[in-house]
């Protein structure tokens, strides 16, 4: 495996791991604001297999936008599902679900900024369930539409000032391209700007486009194309197609993806399940050989970004990290400034038997282009790991 993907090693696993799951008050004075947990374990699930990623020795490596040279080294890690104690979860693991008018709607675990809500809908009353007490907890949410997305499909919920993407659970697929167009404001909600070729599962390039209402007008004039409904998964096997990556605040989804395939065909998986419409050959062709002509040959970013070293100090709001242990040349190791407001991060340090001087693996999502700084912003997760002859193993 190339250097450039030795961070890529943990793509699409989100579950955090644990080495210690018996909670207890922070050592650290910067943390005791975050007070005593009660008496109980974390629940620790093995929910995935082993990754192991190797890295040549002497190659670059890119960690968020600052370029590395490490050792040949290999990280593993197993995907891990943890039951957080109630007072260290998220709102949205909390209350995975709200119902409003009568129809459920599942939390995207993301959060959307206020200038994208439209009107106020109404209050809705969410019930939690602890399962280390057994108590059931209810409270009250604020309801939102959100810009030119039906409320019947997408709302936005809020929680102390806070608001996050709600997908309705029940909502059928719009028969039309046109009638999902309209439902979600595709047009404006979407961009069609990164994306790779592929013959069956096999990648061909990775490339970049500054500009994809061209793509948006050949698109818009499929709005007839009906929907595959026969099938909520979109064969890929022995098709030539385009795959763009696809973000939105909007509808809650991060680096999902819009297919686009010499036969015909456009699918999406940003609604969970597969939405396929037939577009016919010329049109997708035409999408396709315009994204072609007009692209630029870029680098694959990945999921979400991993960073291992030492953990050396941690203060109030931040935990510095060395990856000194990893470089070739030990006098380019560099100390990166975790920011910790996000409390997924908090909880793995408060709740853990994690120690100054532990080897760490630290997990963020998002391209920050921080240069030379050093600081990550956004990280979610810190799982202790052991460093042995070059090598990182995160504790299962």
């Amino acid at each position: 495996m190339k250097s450039k993907y030795l961070m890529y090693a943990l793509n699409d696993i989100d579950a955090d791991m644990i080495a210690d799951a018996d909670c207890k008050r922070s050592r650290f004075t910067s943390f005791a604001k975050w007070g005593s947990l009660a008496a109980g374990t974390i629940a620790l699930l093995t929910a995935g297999a082993l990754l192991l990623s190797h890295l040549n020795p002497g190659e670059s490596t890119s960690v968020d936008g600052i370029e590395r040279t490490y050792k040949d080294c290999a990280l593993s890690q197993t995907e891990i599902d943890v039951e957080w104690l109630w007072e260290y979860k998220t709102v949205y693991e909390k209350f995975p679900t709200v119902t409003y008018n009568g129809k459920k709607y599942t939390t995207r675990s993301t959060l959307i900024q206020t200038e994208l809500l439209g009107s106020e809908l109404g209050i809705c009353t969410a019930e939690g369930y602890d399962s280390y007490t057994e108590q059931t907890y209810t409270e009250q949410f604020e309801i939102r539409s959100i810009n030119g997305i039906s409320s019947e499909r997408i709302l936005a919920v809020s929680s102390n000032g806070q608001f996050y993407v709600y997908f309705c659970d029940t909502a059928a697929k719009p028969i039309s391209f046109g009638e999902l167009l309209d439902a979600y404001s595709l047009t404006r909600t979407l961009r069609l700007l990164q994306f790779s070729t592929y013959e069956g599962y096999r990648e061909k390039g990775y490339y970049s486009l500054t500009d994809d209402s061209t793509i948006w007008e050949i698109l818009t004039d499929c709005r007839d194309a009906r929907l595959l409904e026969s099938d909520d998964y979109f064969d890929r096997s022995n098709r030539s197609y385009i795959s763009f990556t696809v973000t939105s605040e909007s509808l809650g989804v991060y680096k999902r993806v819009f297919y686009v395939s010499t036969d015909g065909y456009v699918s999406t998986n940003i609604f969970d399940y597969a939405h396929t419409y037939f577009i016919g050959a010329e049109a997708a062709e035409a999408i396709i050989n315009h994204a072609k002509i007009n692209a630029v040959e870029s680098t694959p970013k990945p999921y979400e970004y991993s960073l291992a070293g030492t953990l050396i100090e941690i203060g109030d709001g931040y935990i510095l990290i060395d990856d000194t242990p990893l470089c070739k040349n030990s006098k380019d190791g560099k100390v990166f400034k975790i920011l910790t407001d996000d409390i997924r991060l908090r909880r793995c340090i408060v709740c853990t038997n994690v120690q100054i001087g532990n080897t760490v693996v630290i997990k963020w999502k998002g391209d920050q282009n921080n240069d030379s700084d050093g600081v990550i912003v956004g990280a979610h997760s810190m799982s202790l790991g052991i460093l042995t002859n070059g090598d990182i193993a995160v504790l299962e």
